[in-house]
């Protein structure tokens, strides 16, 4: 299901952020992700108060280094395909794991590790294969 969500959010986006700002279109799906969320959690009896602040401070992060991210890759769909924006989105588990593991101590095991640098080496030949596609694009529409 989060599949589909990712598909429809990067695809809408995509004709969304050529018409309004990249801002607005974050700040629209994040609200409606918070209302979402908030909606989800009170049917569900999820406890939104009562917290630590260690806990609240990770909410904090949890809720901000992904923002930045997002607000990025919205931003990038100005300027490059849906494709190459949905691909670069395979290496935010592993930026998690790496600030869990910096952040909260978490351990990373060596499945997680092999999974990661099989993620990243496929980004990588993904995007170098697109920039080299773009290359020759422009040498034969130049040509």
């Amino acid at each position: 299901m989060s599949v589909i969500a990712i598909v429809a959010y990067l695809l809408i986006g995509q004709n969304k952020v050529k018409v309004i700002s990249h801002w607005i279109y974050s700040f629209i799906v994040f609200f409606f992700a918070a209302f979402s969320l908030t909606i989800v959690n009170a049917f569900l009896g999820v406890p939104m108060i009562g917290y630590g602040l260690h806990e609240w401070g990770i909410f904090w992060l949890l809720a901000i280094f992904p923002t930045i991210a997002h607000v990025i890759f919205n931003f990038l769909l100005n300027y490059v395909n849906t494709t190459t924006v949905s691909m670069s989105i395979l290496g935010e588990p592993i930026g998690a794991t790496i600030l869990a593991a910096i952040l909260l101590g978490e351990r990373i095991t060596s499945l997680q590790l092999i999974g990661g640098v099989i993620a990243l080496m496929g980004v990588s030949f993904f995007l170098l294969h697109q920039r080299k596609g773009h290359q020759v694009s422009v040498h034969t529409d130049a040509g």
